[in-house]
């Protein structure tokens, strides 16, 4: 959660991507660190007595923010405390809006649910070099839009390291119509592995 870091990866065909956390920024009165990605989606993360929560995300395909309004609280992205055998799941309703106006979309009403299963610790190897007794997570995550009748899922599996943070993924995000006329689509397969991981100096003194 230091802004700041980039961490860049390669994935299954030998292609590059980036992850940066950015200067901190308020999102309704929460400090979040943004995480710019390479589709120029931005994840705003912080942490509270729940754990790694999300106030809001911008998605870039559609110049819409998702946010939690009242009485909705942020999603839980993944708990305080990561215990091996430990399940935790998080439940909130998301509404969009429009960016930079951040007009409500009354249309747009999708329910969230990230859940987290913490397996073992691993020795793993990445290109970066090799790191001892990572936490090994599967995650779960579906978002049903009941207006639009579609969901989206990913499930796979993160590698955490001490001070590293994610140096490799494994998941596939899917894309399910509510709708017989539709076919369902595989969206995205991410199997990333951690190459350089470097500070930026982009940061405002």
């Amino acid at each position: 959660m230091e802004p700041g870091i980039k961490w860049t990866y390669r994935d299954q065909v030998g292609r590059n991507w980036s992850v940066e956390a950015k200067e901190q920024e308020k999102v309704r009165g929460v400090i979040t660190v943004p995480f710019l990605e390479d589709t120029c989606d931005v994840y705003y993360l912080a942490t509270d007595s729940n754990g790694l929560i999300l106030p809001q995300k911008f998605w870039s395909s559609f110049g819409a923010c998702t946010l939690f309004l009242p009485p909705a609280a942020p999603i839980v992205v993944l708990p305080t405390q990561l215990v091996i055998g430990s399940f935790y799941s998080s439940t909130s309703n998301a509404r969009v809006c429009t960016y930079p106006s951040m007009t409500l979309m009354e249309d747009f009403l999708s329910e969230m649910r990230y859940s987290s299963i913490v397996l073992c610790t691993e020795d793993v190897v990445v290109p970066l070099g090799t790191y001892k007794d990572c936490l090994k997570i599967c995650l779960f995550f579906i978002s049903k839009n009941f207006n639009v009748r579609n969901e989206k899922l990913r499930v796979g599996y993160i590698w955490l390291a001490r001070g590293k943070g994610i140096i490799k993924e494994k998941s596939v995000e899917m894309v399910n119509y509510l709708n017989p006329l539709r076919m369902n689509r595989i969206s995205a397969v991410r199997f990333w592995q951690l190459t350089k991981m470097e500070k930026t100096q982009n940061l405002q003194k």
